[in-house]
């Protein structure tokens, strides 16, 4: 058959392509079955659900891509999930949206963010910090001076 490309590690059909490309289609379903009330043409004029429904449609050729990517050429299996990661991004997104109305758009970002680099195994806190300030400051620059959103910036 054919040789294992990664240095003799076996290949599995249950790899990161096979798995993607199953959820892509579940979520494009969900999607699509979400869009069932929404008009695809009025008319002669496009309807609201014409531009999701064609995202979709993009969406399942990808997953279809991934699936026989992944069924055809095999790939390392899965392993168990890091769960730092998850829980650390899970609560900076968590401390993002009660410190945003409470606490203003700096300070809820730069929190997020200082809380999302604790999820690597190698933290640097200066490079951490030098990151939260940086992002803080883009956000900023986005959302308050380009855009002229109306957020509360600090407390």
């Amino acid at each position: 058959m054919t040789e294992s490309r990664s240095s003799g590690a076996a290949t599995s059909p249950l790899n990161g392509d096979t798995v993607l490309g199953c959820l892509g289609f579940a979520f494009a379903g969900f999607a699509w079955w979400q869009l069932a009330d929404l008009p695809l043409f009025e008319g002669f004029r496009v309807g609201a659900g014409y531009m999701p429904r064609l995202v979709l449609g993009c969406l399942v050729l990808v997953s279809a891509g991934l699936l026989l990517r992944g069924l055809m050429r095999g790939g390392e299996a899965i392993g168990r999930p890091a769960l730092r990661p998850l829980v650390m991004v899970c609560l900076a997104l968590g401390l993002f949206a009660l410190l945003m109305e409470r606490a203003g758009l700096a300070p809820a970002s730069f929190v997020a963010v200082l809380v999302c680099t604790a999820a690597a195994h190698d933290v640097r806190p200066v490079r951490s910090l030098v990151l939260a300030v940086a992002i803080t400051a883009a956000g900023l620059l986005l959302f308050v001076e380009l855009l002229g959103l109306p957020v509360k910036v600090w407390p």
